[in-house]
């Protein structure tokens, strides 16, 4: 049979990767590569304080991830059997994305959120700005909460300390600052992480 009569491929031999002796690479791998920790990201800018999100939402997210690496793989192998070195380095895109993810999950979930609630308060920083301007001067540094929300045993707020006294361990820090904050959530017991300026994201438990 001569080229010109050769009958054409069938339109499912076409969309099936391993029958169809595709080279060109593909591009949704790259994509859900860096769909996942934008999600990841995008979930705690607009979910991190609610109940579901951390215990359900966040493993969810990474559960399709995997589901789709793992596909991603299987066509790897398929276009790697054929040869075809683009459509398999395209492929494996995703896989080796996840599998540098997962080798630290917990550092890379911390990661994306860190980077969600830094985000989320550059939005809103001239906000702060002017809640921190409009507080009475009382000769001291400013020192301020505003909470975010969260739980009745832990909630979240953005801290104001002019001080920077905050990140410092319990001796270190002056009777002055430590006086004030016994009048604040800081008496539950706290975390602190800074962000911008004198700006904190900070945890308390209660």
């Amino acid at each position: 049979m001569t080229k010109a009569s050769r009958p054409p491929s069938s339109p499912a031999a076409e969309a099936n990767p391993e029958t169809s002796g595709r080279t060109r690479p593909y591009w949704w791998p790259a994509l859900i590569a860096l769909a996942g920790p934008l999600l990841l990201v995008s979930g705690t800018i607009c979910c991190g304080l609610n109940f579901f999100w951390r215990p359900f939402g966040i493993w969810t997210v990474l559960g399709l991830w995997t589901l789709a690496a793992l596909w991603a793989a299987w066509l790897a192998i398929g276009t790697l059997s054929r040869r075809a070195w683009r459509a398999a380095v395209s492929a494996l895109v995703l896989p080796v994305a996840v599998i540098v993810a997962m080798a630290g999950p917990f550092p890379f979930v911390q990661s994306c959120e860190e980077l969600g609630e830094f985000l989320l308060f550059r939005a809103r920083r001239s906000e702060y700005l002017a809640r921190v301007a409009a507080l009475p001067d009382d000769g001291q540094p400013k020192l301020a909460v505003f909470s975010r929300g969260g739980m009745v045993w832990y909630s979240e707020a953005i801290v104001y300390d002019e001080s920077d006294e905050i990140v410092l361990p319990p001796e270190q820090r002056s009777a002055s600052w430590t006086e004030r904050a016994s009048h604040m959530e800081f008496v539950c017991g706290f975390w602190a992480r800074p962000l911008d300026g004198h700006f904190y994201l900070a945890g308390f438990f209660c």
